[in-house]
């Protein structure tokens, strides 16, 4: 069960009532389904209303709904997308910096209708409270802790800070290209965020050749 998900829809109980939310999410029949990977970020659902027709509904990564690029997925760019990307990435800055992740969504009517920008949805994913204490205990033996996550860099650098592990947390685009330089900063910095799979393993063998063991831990890995 997907948590974003899960969020999504207790929010949506509590804000129509459950039989009401429920009766809703019911009219909607889904016909197809494409899931989330690393280089779409966004899922796609396809499903017909009695009323409505044909639907396209997207959620994922808010760029990545707006206009998605030709990534070989669905790919689509919303109706006005060059004014919603300032209005939009203004808005996902402001949350970001609070601490929130964001999931945008988009919506399409009709077999070939345009995909037009529905929403943010600020979601709020705070570390446990446990965290901080266990970084404590790992540094304590001897061990370094780095963060690696697709996270916006805001919200990475909020939760490295709430955790103890310290703020300097870097973009993706700081490990490439490779040189000296770069392998220093990847042994100093306390993390990178915006990272693709290829990035973690880069992190990964740079330290290795360092000469150290390294462990990962984490969804995915």
């Amino acid at each position: 069960e997907d948590p974003i998900d899960k969020a999504v829809l207790e929010s949506c109980y509590e804000h129509f009532g459950r039989e009401r939310a429920e009766a809703l999410l019911n009219e909607y029949r889904k016909v197809k389904f494409v899931g989330f990977n690393p280089t779409v970020k966004r899922t796609v659902a396809y499903c017909v209303h009695p009323q409505h027709g044909e639907v396209k509904i997207s959620k994922g990564l808010v760029d990545k709904v707006v206009a998605t690029g030709d990534d070989g997925g669905d790919c689509w760019e919303c109706v006005g997308a060059g004014a919603l990307r300032e209005e939009v990435g203004e808005a996902d800055q402001r949350f970001s910096i609070q601490g929130y992740k964001t999931v945008g969504v988009s919506v399409a009517e009709g077999h070939d209708g345009p995909m037009n920008f529905a929403a943010i949805v600020p979601i709020i994913d705070p570390p446990r409270e446990d965290t901080r204490l266990t970084i404590h205990r790992i540094r304590e033996g001897g061990i370094a802790v780095k963060m690696i996550t697709g996270d916006h860099l805001n919200i990475a650098v909020e939760t490295s800070r709430l955790i103890g592990l310290g703020t300097t947390v870097l973009p993706a685009s700081e490990l490439w290209p490779a040189c000296a330089s770069r392998d220093d900063t990847i042994l100093t910095a306390d993390g990178f965020a915006q990272v693709l799979p290829k990035d973690k393993r880069e992190v990964v063998l740079v330290l290795q050749n360092r000469g150290l063991v390294v462990g990962m831990t984490g969804d995915g890995v």
